[in-house]
């Protein structure tokens, strides 16, 4: 009889290979649906699947690198958009600075002019309040002289009038004496004025003389209420000096300070601008002292006599562009000043190295390309995601590229589903763009969801297919299974699932049925040979009775009664040992065919003296299914010894209690 299925046994090794299989002899309507399990397959079956996952993380780490690295360039270029605004504000500063170092300087020339003007308007006030003193006092005199030529004039006549006359004239004399004593006292009062304001003009003509020769220095404030111009240089030689203006403009260049410093005299303290914000926090600009090979730009609240600068924060810098010349690896030019050597580099020209601990970890050279001088890049947290770029741990895979996942690697192709002809491929031995075409790749997968493979697939490992039609050429060289259309995908890969959990349900069964089978084909070959051997006894007999046959005549009834009835014996005989191969045979065939196998079970208790009750370790349905009971080795009877219980699959012998220390041995047939 023919092998024609298999539900519940387990194929052995090697049982079923490609040259015991003719060409097409296995194709998906053979297959019933979940007959075949990937975990019952051999482990190299996922070794296709293992380089689909490792390429589909290798991009998707290339895509979460590439975006990482397009961050960084975009902070980079925000970075130096802010540090160019930063510059160009400063440049704009020191403008505005210029503009006001030449405000003031036409403010002191045009102090220069007010003073010479002054200067002059004194020269002409002088002359002019001399002027005014000789002829205010040349028409006293003449009024003067006018009145005493009248108290004459009337002292003279007043002889000649009466004495009521007389009166009269002397009262007048007295009124006029009086004017006259009030004039006389307001001209001394103008004398005294004239001195004054000539007191004042010499002191203005000092003042003057001692600003043009600086002979004299002032002894009081003084406030110019009009330009002043000075012509030569302004020095001042106080301690401070306060410009209360809106603008200030300065021609010169350049603003020096500490100007008094020889130049082997060290500074006596911290340098710079202080610029006063109101209600704000100030902010100072310059050299800190302490240390003399940077500028500080801080908030601050020390005073404006400060020696030291105390800082509170930093103040952010905008401008258009900053330019850093030189730095080294233990000093960068892009760095904390509490970690000089962590930052950015330039090591050669177009190129930007990023520095840790005064190592450079990561360049971005001249041709865009990062290139990451450990090799890996890794994710957060304590097992990090990773990608070595230039693993070198084993010797099988020096100068490889490593990806290490905690969890997933997904590979999104195509993912706004706007082209025709994307794909993801896996090329050897090339590095040219150009040959790398889409069917050139050894392993490709194409936005239409194929997958195509140019060279052999060894799977080691189970392989769940959804559909899957064989080729004419199926088991020419190995197995060449080609997909045709999806929906003869989805049948064989739904019969592939069948056969999967068919051979789930037979793997557990499929070791003892070989066994089994083995055990029955041994008997089979046993009773073949005996078979073959009472056929050849019964040839014989045959013969002999031909022989006999042909001497019947001979013989009398009786000889040929008896030689009848062994015949007819060992025919029996034959019918009998033929009906046992017939009945092997079914049991093959019933095995093969899905019928139910027993096992045999081998159960041991020891008693205890205190139970006649054991288990038998299995369940069991009927009497037939106990093989054997025995006490230390004693056979023991159905009923006669022991009574079975299948409701708790245990046995209770007759006698009511069993001696301690025997040992009781059952052996049953069951199916778990």
């Amino acid at each position: 009889m023919s092998l024609t299925r298999v539900t519940g046994s387990v194929i052995g090794a090697n049982v079923v290979s490609a040259d015991k299989l003719a060409n097409a002899s296995i194709v998906s309507r053979h297959l019933a649906e979940q007959s075949i399990d990937i975990q019952h397959l051999s482990a190299n079956v996922n070794t296709i699947t293992l380089a689909l996952t490792a390429a589909a993380n290798d991009f998707a780490t290339f895509s979460t690198l590439n975006t990482r690295i397009n961050n960084v360039q975009a902070n980079l270029y925000s970075d130096q958009a802010v540090l160019a605004a930063n510059i160009f504000t400063a440049l704009t500063n020191e403008n505005s600075i210029q503009s006001n170092v030449y405000t003031l300087t036409t403010s002191v020339n045009t102090i220069q002019a007010n003073v010479n003007s002054v200067q002059s308007n004194v020269v002409t006030l002088t002359s002019t309040a001399a002027a005014n003193d000789f002829v205010t006092y040349t028409r006293l005199n003449a009024n003067l002289n006018l009145v005493q030529g009248n108290v004459t004039t009337l002292t003279a006549t007043a002889a000649a009038n009466d004495f009521a006359t007389y009166s009269r004239l002397n009262a007048n004399i007295n009124l006029t004496q009086s004017n006259v004593t009030t004039l006389t006292t307001s001209v001394n009062t103008i004398r005294g004025n004239v001195s004054a304001v000539q007191s004042n003009v010499n002191t203005v003509q000092s003042n003057l003389s001692s600003l043009i020769n600086s002979s004299t220095p002032f002894t009081v404030d003084k406030v110019f209420q009009q330009n002043v111009t000075i012509q030569g240089n302004l020095i001042v030689l106080g301690s401070q000096v306060d410009l209360s203006v809106t603008s200030a403009a300065v021609v010169d260049a350049i603003i020096l300070l500490s100007s008094n410093l020889s130049s082997d005299t060290p500074p006596p303290g911290d340098g710079g601008m202080l610029i006063n914000r109101g209600s704000y926090t100030n902010v100072f600009i310059g050299m800190d002292s302490t240390v003399g090979n940077h500028i500080d730009f801080v908030y601050t609240d020390s005073p404006g006599d400060a020696l030291t600068i105390s800082t509170i924060s930093y103040v952010d810098l905008h401008a258009n562009a900053f330019h850093a010349a030189g730095g080294s690896l233990a000093s960068l030019p892009f760095a904390l000043s509490s970690d000089k050597n962590t930052g950015l580099f330039f090591p050669t020209t177009d190129t930007l190295s990023f520095v840790t601990g005064g190592i450079m970890r990561a360049n971005v050279t001249a041709s865009g390309n990062l290139q990451i001088m450990s090799g890996i890049v890794q994710g957060p947290g304590a097992l990090p995601n990773s990608i070595n770029l230039d693993d070198d741990v084993l010797s099988d895979r020096a100068d490889a590229v490593s990806i290490r996942s905690l969890s997933s690697l997904a590979v999104f192709l195509d993912y706004d589903n706007n082209g025709t002809a994307d794909y993801f491929g896996i090329y050897a031995d090339t590095d040219s763009p150009a040959t790398a075409t889409k069917e050139a790749a050894l392993f490709s997968v194409r936005d239409t969801g194929d997958t195509v493979t140019l060279r052999d697939a060894n799977i080691t490992r189970n392989a769940n297919i959804q559909n899957a039609v064989s080729a004419a050429t199926v088991f020419s060289s190995g197995v060449e299974l080609r997909a045709n259309d999806y929906a003869t995908y989805n049948t064989l890969n739904t019969s592939i699932n069948t056969v999967q959990s068919n051979v789930a349900t037979l793997t557990t069964s499929v070791n003892t049925i070989r066994a089994n089978v083995n055990a029955v084909q041994s008997n089979v070959t046993t009773l073949t040979t005996s078979v073959n051997t009472i056929r050849a006894n019964i040839n014989a007999v045959q013969s002999n009775v031909a022989t006999l046959t042909s001497t019947t005549a001979a013989n009398d009834f009786i000889t040929y009664t008896r030689l009848n009835a062994n015949l007819n014996s060992i025919h029996s005989n034959v019918v009998a040992t033929q009906s046992n191969v017939n009945l092997v045979q079914d049991n093959v065939t019933a095995i093969t065919g899905g019928g139910t196998l027993l096992k045999y079970f081998v159960n041991v208790n020891s008693s205890t003296g205190t139970s006649n009750v054991f288990f038998l370790g299995r369940d069991i349905t009927n009497q037939s299914n106990i093989v054997s009971v025995a006490i230390s080795g004693l056979a023991q009877a159905f009923t006669v010894d022991y009574v079975p219980n299948f409701s708790n699959n245990t046995i209770q012998f007759v006698d009511q209690s069993i001696p301690a220390g025997l040992i009781i041995l059952t052996s049953v047939l069951t199916t778990v």
